[in-house]
């Protein structure tokens, strides 16, 4: 049996800007194929087309399809459904798991939550029957069906997989990415996060964390290592760092297997759960990159998106400590929450031109399906009853009236402008972090040692060359 997988979405409807595995998907396939014989799957991430059906000609079709790309997803489907009114299509991923009532009628099968085991027992009865007939789809847990007219959904599968039954992904070769694009090399060692921010998804989605072991997780890396040679690795977990004795069990195995000496690595942090130890932990295993979700400069606006388990102080205080470290500092914020005023909005800028981050991104804040935010939105009839195109949750035109927005103590047009004030703070980090790497390298080149900020000499060294290159401006 022929199976197609689909990671959806369009260069129109998304930012990213590299080729992503699709670990998700990579998954089912690795869980699907260790227990069934006499199936083959593939994986297409980008645009699902006509042709991909007909080249491919798979006997079942399955579709992750996010929030945003659902309208004109379910565009596509149908015109694959009119082709091919035989194939039958499963969709998964967030968007279906959090509302299964959209599930349209031109697929047959939508699977709620975590989705390996959910996959498998589906493929297995396929296997069977040759179809899924209702009355055997009404005994698996974990989906949403169309019954004839009627749409059914089951009861819920457990959460979380064992340690053991998650599956270890050696299988990239069966992806295939319809876009011509740098790769961005990837894995996961753990699922879900122990915070509950307001417009997060993965943790309603997941309700826990569970990680891989730490064996599977280092043959990953070394597959990924002696496969494709990436000059980094980025751990994208929500949070690796949180768990210090995981992190020290995954230190010492990549540190004995040298694995620090072949490739470098990124993750996300937080003030909470960043200091001097888990600094040096990182460091030796070779990270380079942290990316810190600060959000906000406000510590009120920061509790209502985050909760009081962090706060811009402990993050203020972790970024300084990751630079001193040598880190390269990444950082995200938000602009535009409910409670947020003129006043928070200006602390964010400040407090943003305190800190020596490297680089960052900001962008006004969005309600996904399943999100605490989404729910709060739909009480004060912020959301639209009915949405036609779900691209509009992601759109950053806040200037526009049909642009969704949830600030109600800050216009619109202050949101604005201050997002275009974070924008040019970053783009003038970027700029400043970019001399910095270059006086480095010339130090280096020609006086050798450590890097800018660890000697009188070097220092004196940094200020000549800033001096030189003020005076050629």
């Amino acid at each position: 049996m022929k199976i197609l997988l689909n990671c959806y979405y369009t260069k129109e409807h998304t930012k990213i800007q590299k080729n992503y595995f699709p670990t998700g998907l990579l998954s089912l396939a690795a869980y699907s194929s260790k227990r069934l014989q006499g199936i083959s799957i593939t994986i297409l991430d980008g645009p699902l087309e006509i042709n991909d059906i007909v080249s491919c000609k798979p006997d079942l079709l399955g579709i992750m399809l996010a929030s945003p790309l659902f309208s004109i997803g379910c565009q596509t489907i149908q015109a694959i459904k009119m082709k091919y009114p035989g194939l039958p299509i499963i969709l998964g991923g967030y968007h279906i798991t959090y509302l299964p009532e959209n599930l349209p009628g031109d697929c047959e099968i939508g699977v709620l939550g975590e989705g390996e085991e959910t996959f498998f027992q589906l493929l297995k009865l396929m296997m069977e029957k040759g179809c899924f007939p209702s009355t055997e789809l009404k005994k698996i847990k974990g989906i949403v069906y169309w019954d004839g007219v009627f749409l059914r959904q089951n009861e819920q599968r457990a959460p979380m997989l064992l340690q053991e039954d998650i599956p270890i992904l050696t299988n990239h070769e069966i992806c295939t990415f319809k876009y011509v694009r740098p790769i961005a090399y990837h894995v996961v060692a753990s699922r879900g996060c122990p915070h509950r921010c307001l417009f997060c998804t993965s943790s309603p989605f997941w309700n826990g964390v569970s990680y891989a072991s730490i064996a599977a997780v280092v043959t990953q890396i070394e597959h990924l290592i002696e496969t494709y040679h990436p000059s980094g690795i980025h751990f994208l977990d929500d949070l690796l760092i949180a768990n210090k004795p995981f992190l020290v069990s995954l230190h010492n195995e990549i540190i004995s297997r040298k694995i620090n000496k072949k490739t470098s690595f990124g993750c996300w942090a937080t003030g909470a759960h960043f200091n001097d130890e888990i600094a040096r932990l990182l460091l030796e295993m070779n990270f380079s990159f942290l990316g810190f979700a600060i959000e906000s400069g406000s510590p009120s606006i920061y509790r209502e998106l985050k909760g009081s388990w962090n706060s811009p102080e402990k993050n203020a205080r972790a970024i300084k400590l990751a630079r001193a470290f040598g880190f390269y500092v990444s950082v995200s914020t938000i602009v535009g929450a409910p409670s947020e005023t003129v006043a928070d909005l200006k602390k964010t800028c400040t407090y943003l031109k305190s800190l020596p981050f490297c680089d960052g991104i900001v962008q006004p804040l969005k309600a996904y399906p399943g999100t605490r935010l989404w729910e709060r939105a739909k009480s004060k009839n912020l959301v639209p009853v009915r949405i036609k195109d779900w691209s509009i949750i992601e759109r950053e035109d806040i200037l526009h009236n049909d642009t969704l927005f949830y600030a109600e103590k800050a216009s619109r047009e202050d949101v604005h402008s201050c997002l275009n004030k974070i924008k040019s703070i970053y783009r003038k980090k970027r700029i400043w972090s970019f001399v910095i790497r270059k006086i480095n390298k010339i130090y280096s080149l020609f006086v050798g040692g450590e890097s800018v900020g660890n000697n009188g000499y070097r220092d004196r060294f940094c200020l000549f060359l800033l001096l030189c290159f003020y005076s050629i401006l």
